[in-house]
């Protein structure tokens, strides 16, 4: 039986090394031919002793390497994360560029809104937003300059027909 725990403890199978060393101490001290503190009962304790230490060790071990391997997962899973809400901020980017310059203010700033909510110290982002903002102000004004220019200029165009002599009847 210490052969075979032995064979285990070499093929770094613990758990059945211990549970063979325990089977042979346990032989040994229901065996009536051998004394008790024998040399071959010292050696197998000694043998059950490493065979635990080496077996905690080992699970020791076991457990380091899956935190660093659960770890490593949630790196990448944070790596992969950031990279997608990288890429969510450019396309953004791309789509407010092109609303500005089709001159679509509101739908710019609107991308620019939600870049800025998943990155909000991208500093272009931000740059981007304040300019798209006055754009869209500046654009405002003149739509209501040209809104009222064309409004006086058909009232003045009222005021001079009225100030016209008739010259036909009316009927």
């Amino acid at each position: 039986l210490t052969q075979t725990a032995d064979a285990q403890v070499e093929l770094e199978r613990y758990m059945d090394a211990v549970e063979n060393y325990e089977k042979a101490l346990l032989i040994l001290d229901y065996n009536a031919l051998a004394t008790p503190g024998s040399d071959q009962e010292r050696e197998i304790r000694a043998k059950l002793d490493r065979a635990r230490q080496v077996q905690a060790q080992s699970m020791q071990d076991t457990a380091a390497a899956e935190q660093a391997e659960t770890r490593a997962e949630l790196e990448e899973a944070e790596r992969r994360k950031r990279v997608e809400r990288q890429q969510r901020v450019v396309r953004l980017m791309v789509k407010a560029n092109r609303d500005f310059q089709l001159g679509n203010y509101r739908e710019a700033i609107a991308a620019l809104d939600q870049a800025i909510v998943l990155e909000p110290t991208n500093a272009d982002a931000l740059a981007l937003h304040d300019l798209a903002d006055r754009a869209y102000h500046e654009n405002k004004i003149e739509v209501a300059r040209q809104r009222w220019k064309q409004q006086w200029s058909e009232t003045m165009d009222d005021i001079n027909q009225s100030l016209l002599p008739q010259s036909e009847t009316i009927v």
